[in-house]
């Protein structure tokens, strides 16, 4: 979906209208959605340009892809799955750049 396909057109700046705000990919309980760079107002980097997001699934399930996307991240960067309230949720930089975005239900 387009931005200006969205609810969110009135919302977002004439530069980014036709920039993606999402793109999904669904397999069983592991949900994969991407979107382009919305920010036109900061300077983006090629690494920043998209976040992809994983939701639902359990905290095991979503805890085995954290560890595979999380390894050769120096352990600084790194926090782990934390529960909340509302689920789990933790975001991480890959060894490449790439910005990750975790989120499930409680067990």
């Amino acid at each position: 979906m387009k931005v200006c396909e969205s609810p969110m057109k009135d919302y977002l700046l004439p530069p980014v209208q036709n920039r993606i705000l999402n793109a999904r990919l669904k397999s069983g309980v592991i949900d994969f959605s991407v979107t382009d760079w919305l920010y036109p107002t900061r300077m983006r980097k090629p690494s920043d340009t998209i976040c992809r997001y994983l939701s639902e699934g359990s905290y095991n399930q979503l805890e085995n892809h954290f560890d595979k996307l999380s390894a050769a991240v120096e352990p600084d960067l790194l926090d782990p799955l934390t529960k909340q309230p509302f689920g789990f949720y933790d975001v991480l930089t890959d060894k490449d750049g790439g910005r990750w975005m975790f989120h499930g239900r409680r067990d």
